[in-house]
């Protein structure tokens, strides 16, 4: 018999929140990287119409509606650990979130592609992080993204990863 992978799902990803915000807090670290799923994951979201097998055999057969439910399901948790960081202070009483950069993206884009990748930043005004819109890029990869958010961070860097994917940092970013 297999293991259900998605009984504790939430509970985990619960955890690991938990957990993160501590390390946070104690100024333990300052960077964490954090995957819900593989590109291939298996895991069944409880309470969602629809998605009786696992994401990814769901999204290849194209089943819009139980995809986007699944999505927002992620996103509902991870807009509970924005606010769960924005409730939590620094010694200078600004936010933990206003200190941290959360990024939120997909592995691929439509078709295993690897062009118009959705990509989401939360957070780091204390960073100079400019929020509040949607921005469009052509021709540019999430490395330019990379090498933007590392400047912030006091880290300048004109390439991440492959230097052929990367036309360096999107000054537009950060002010």
């Amino acid at each position: 018999m297999q293991p259900n992978i998605s009984a504790n799902h939430q509970k985990l990803l619960g955890q690991f929140f938990s957990i993160t915000k501590l390390a946070f807090q104690l100024d333990l670290t300052r960077v964490v990287t954090f995957m819900f799923a593989s590109g291939n994951s298996q895991v069944v979201v409880p309470g969602i119409s629809g998605l009786t097998k696992g994401i990814h055999p769901v999204a290849r057969d194209y089943a819009a509606a139980p995809l986007t439910q699944a999505t927002a399901w992620y996103c509902d948790l991870v807009a509970k650990f924005l606010l769960d960081l924005q409730t939590a202070k620094e010694s200078d009483g600004s936010s933990i979130l206003d200190n941290t950069i959360v990024a939120m993206s997909s592995d691929v884009a439509q078709f295993h592609e690897f062009n118009n990748i959705p990509m989401v930043l939360f957070g780091g005004s204390k960073l100079g992080l400019k929020g509040g819109r949607c921005l469009h890029y052509t021709g540019r990869t999430p490395s330019d993204v990379w090498t933007a958010v590392a400047g912030a961070f006091g880290v300048p860097m004109t390439a991440f990863g492959d230097p052929a994917y990367n036309k360096g940092p999107l000054p537009e970013l950060f002010g």
